[in-house]
């Protein structure tokens, strides 16, 4: 009953920047490359559909490039497998990453 509670309040995913300090290991983070590109990279809980990472990866990407014309190299797709201790695991949470060239035009690629 009480983790029912709890996984109540948390409520939906909220589209964000990765936060440790916030406590919010979800979202996504960005940083420069040294020829100007960005490494983007989107994480979304195991319980999520692996979708949502796209949706994610590619809003954030019309937000950095101010244009939806840019070239994706997505590089990671990955859902680990988390182990237990005694007997299996679960998947666990899906993240997305990959560069991002916000002076090309995509119909270049």
């Amino acid at each position: 009953m009480v983790l029912l509670t709890l996984s109540a309040c948390a409520g939906p995913l909220q589209y964000a920047a990765i936060d440790a300090s916030a406590h919010r290991p979800y979202g996504y983070r960005e940083s420069r490359t040294a020829d100007g590109r960005y490494s983007l990279l989107v994480v979304v809980p195991a319980a999520s559909h692996p979708d949502l990472a796209r949706e994610f990866w590619e809003r954030r990407a019309r937000e950095l490039c101010g244009h939806p014309d840019y070239r994706r190299n997505i590089f990671r797709a990955d859902r680990p497998t988390v182990n237990y201790d005694y007997y299996g695991g679960r998947p666990g949470d899906f993240m997305l990453e990959g560069y991002l060239d916000c002076t090309v035009h995509a119909a270049a690629n």
